[in-house]
């Protein structure tokens, strides 16, 4: 046990966290996710149409194809594995997966916050920070988007410096870091946070530089293969898009607004929005980067400069997805979300006093942006229970099979696609009518 300690004297004696808390803690939060999930059960979202494919005409040979333009790994290895389920199990199974994935992640998240704060609230937030509203199914659903919940997971076990100290342990989570370096580009941000922290470590722990190595060089070779593979061909470009940043921003600053005005604000189809609106955008990043550096070096406590450099993480994560990317999603928010919401929550319960007041600010912006996820957001998925625009557009996975057994009834030998998208007849999944029978 610790004990908090001042001028000397023994305030108070912390007992270690209750197993059953991290339990429930963890059961509650796979359950949020769940009933977020709800009405999506029996649909395939976007890019899983086309991994299934792929896994289901060629297997595990298909794992190291790139889509999209780089490696896939962790998520082709994973539909893959759900492949051999019954076709009409397809939905159900890669949902459940991904949401595994997410509650496994937001564990090791929650884990390194609470080792690094010394304190159990993380445990009681965790099923409130799985209701940010950047987790819609599109996010949190589709095992293409698991990418997003590993970074979430080995990030804050890195930025808050709180890897294994058993060797095995380190070993297996550095296996995991190649993993993700094979499945996402943001290997290059995870490589970066591995070398930050091993030339600034938190303050009295340079005896964990050789665990930062370690793991730096697992991270090196999952870099250098994925670069390899993405500079090997032409698939995708670099796409500099400030614009989806900002746009990004401005979703999170009128997440607290009721509706109609959240939907008409944050419309990405809409036309130019005026110069006072993109000089607003510019106005709050410059807020927030004002305020974490001058918030950086406000306090020598050590609890204090981890959170915030946790929080500057998800400024960057954000900055590299949006940048990289041609268009934007709620996805390209959640590390920012994510770890803001926890900065928030340890600023508000356990720092100094303009901290704290900077963290109930945060706090009052998240929470009433979660609540109001209950109710769809027309212009993404950001819902509880099913609803918005990418719920209204999947086709149900049961009908789409009735009808491709139709077809297969007139020309057992043939291929059939089975759409998955009312609108959108690039999406789908292409497979023999023998895998129907």
């Amino acid at each position: 046990m610790k004990a908090d300690y001042c001028f000397g004297v023994t305030l108070a004696i912390r007992k270690p966290t209750s197993p059953t808390l991290i339990g429930a803690s963890i059961i509650a939060t796979f359950m949020v996710l769940v009933f977020r999930a709800a009405g999506t059960w029996g649909k395939l979202r976007g890019d899983e149409s086309l991994l299934i494919s792929d896994a289901v005409r060629h297997g595990f040979v298909a794992i190291p194809d790139l889509f999209g333009g780089y490696l896939h790994v962790a998520q082709r290895t994973v539909v893959t594995l759900v492949s051999v389920l019954p076709v009409s199990a397809f939905p159900f199974g890669l949902m459940v997966a991904a949401l595994c994935f997410w509650t496994f992640n937001l564990f090791l998240m929650a884990l390194a916050t609470s080792r690094a704060s010394e304190r159990s609230y993380i445990w009681i937030a965790l099923p409130l920070l799985a209701c940010l509203p950047v987790l819609g199914i599109e996010i949190m659903g589709d095992v293409v988007h698991i990418q997003v919940a590993m970074f979430v997971g080995i990030a804050a076990v890195i930025v808050l410096d709180q890897l294994p100290k058993n060797h095995r342990l380190l070993h297996l989570f550095g296996v995991y870091v190649l993993v993700f370096g094979l499945s996402s580009p943001s290997i290059v941000l995870i490589s970066l946070a591995l070398f930050y922290r091993h030339e600034r470590p938190r303050l009295g722990q340079r005896e964990s530089e050789h665990r930062h190595q370690l793991v730096l060089r697992y991270a090196v070779v999952g870099l250098l293969l994925q670069l390899w593979a993405t500079a090997a061909q032409d698939e995708r470009g670099l796409y500099i898009s400030f614009d989806n940043f900002l746009t990004g921003i401005r979703f999170m600053v009128f997440s607290v607004l009721p509706q109609p005005y959240r939907d008409m604000y944050f419309d990405t189809s809409a036309t130019a929005p005026g110069v006072m609106n993109t000089v607003f955008q510019f106005v709050i990043f410059a807020l927030i980067v004002a305020i974490i550096y001058r918030l950086k070096d406000q306090s020598d406590h050590n609890h204090e400069r981890l959170f915030m450099e946790l929080l500057g993480f998800g400024v960057v994560a954000t900055v590299f997805y949006t940048t990289i990317s041609d268009s934007y999603h709620t996805g390209y928010l959640a590390a920012l979300h994510i770890f803001g919401g926890v900065a928030a929550v340890h600023f508000f319960i356990h720092s100094t006093s303009k901290l704290k007041l900077v963290g109930a600010v945060g706090l009052v912006v998240f929470a009433v942006g979660s609540v109001q996820s209950f109710q769809p957001n027309q212009i993404d998925d950001v819902f509880f229970g099913g609803g918005g625009w990418l719920y209204s557009e999947l086709a149900p996975w049961d009908e789409a099979l009735e009808r491709s057994r139709v077809a297969c009834a007139v020309d057992p030998s043939r291929d059939v696609f089975i759409a998955t998208n009312l609108v959108d007849s690039y999406w789908g999944v292409v497979l023999s009518c023998k895998d129907l029978r």
